[in-house]
């Protein structure tokens, strides 16, 4: 039974870790897969195998894991492809060849997914453009049959019902298109609404503005030049705050050390709307606005 841990974007992007039958994931360069980042703690994470399949335990990690987009608090059993999340910034994608579970399979606890969950779950027509594809192994994943036409041997048309005339109805068949008119008229052209579009307005201590627009996805804020948003402010962590945009846009504390307020209040994950404005850490104001 074999498994890997790979990541495609972000600090680790390029990384690939083929697992053993017990691995475990953290800071101290004892682990078996390092992660050298000061949001990993020393031990963060454990996979193991356990009965055929693979098993996801967090160790008392300070800033968490997650499995697809739900918090990890007691051992789960891993399926063939998932995604896990170490601190809510570093996605890995979790492939097993085997994942045949034997006897009694360790269950999740009930648990719904955190609102930036719901706000990764983009809308389809962003996913369509933007979404990291995720690459299979053909040798692990058999494709999938194709299926047959039966209209050459079977004496029915492709694709329809036994006895089924091919084609479209005539008007003597279709009583609602006789004298070629509609029985029920025209119908009416739908007008979809545009996906609202957001920027983030930010003012800095010696009064500074910067706007920065934001795709759908999740965006990184810090100190640190590797953030999607630069914010060149000592009071900011380097690794600081994100915004997940989805069907909602979330508001998320990375774990930095003089914290993320909104509305007067520190917090560690929020749903803000165009209007909300935020402090990170002691007088940097961002504001979500809509453009």
């Amino acid at each position: 039974m074999r498994a890997r841990l790979f990541c495609r974007t972000g600090e680790f992007a390029g990384r690939t870790h083929q697992l053993m039958e017990d691995t475990v994931i953290g800071r101290n360069t004892a682990a078996d897969v390092v992660l050298h980042s000061d949001l990993i703690s020393g031990r963060h994470a454990r996979i193991r195998a356990e009965r055929g399949a693979f098993v996801l335990e967090d160790l008392g990690s300070t800033n968490g894991t997650w499995l697809d987009g739900v918090r990890v608090l007691e051992p789960v059993t891993l399926d063939r492809l998932n995604v896990i999340t170490f601190s809510g910034v570093f996605d890995f994608i979790f492939q097993a060849e085997e994942a045949a579970r034997v006897g009694k399979p360790v269950t999740a606890p009930a648990a719904t997914p955190t609102p930036a969950a719901r706000a990764r779950q983009k809308p389809a027509a962003a996913a369509a453009d933007d979404t990291p594809h995720t690459h299979l192994d053909l040798e692990v994943f058999a494709p999938l049959p194709d299926l047959e036409r039966s209209g050459a041997a079977g004496g029915e048309p492709a694709g329809g019902l036994p006895g089924a005339a091919s084609g479209p109805p005539t008007s003597d068949d279709d009583p609602s298109t006789r004298g070629g008119v509609s029985a029920f008229g025209p119908l009416p052209e739908l007008e979809s609404a545009p996906p609202e579009r957001y920027a983030l307005e930010i003012t800095f201590p010696n009064g500074h503005h910067a706007t920065f627009d934001l795709a759908a996805g999740r965006h990184t804020l810090g100190r640190s030049p590797t953030c999607d948003i630069t914010v060149d402010d000592p009071s900011v962590s380097r690794h600081h705050a994100t915004v997940t945009v989805g069907t909602t846009v979330v508001l998320e504390d990375s774990g930095s050390s003089n914290g993320v307020h909104l509305e007067g209040r520190r917090i560690r994950e929020a749903e803000i709307r165009p209007g909300s404005a935020f402090t990170l850490g002691d007088a940097v104001t961002v504001k979500l606005t809509l453009r």
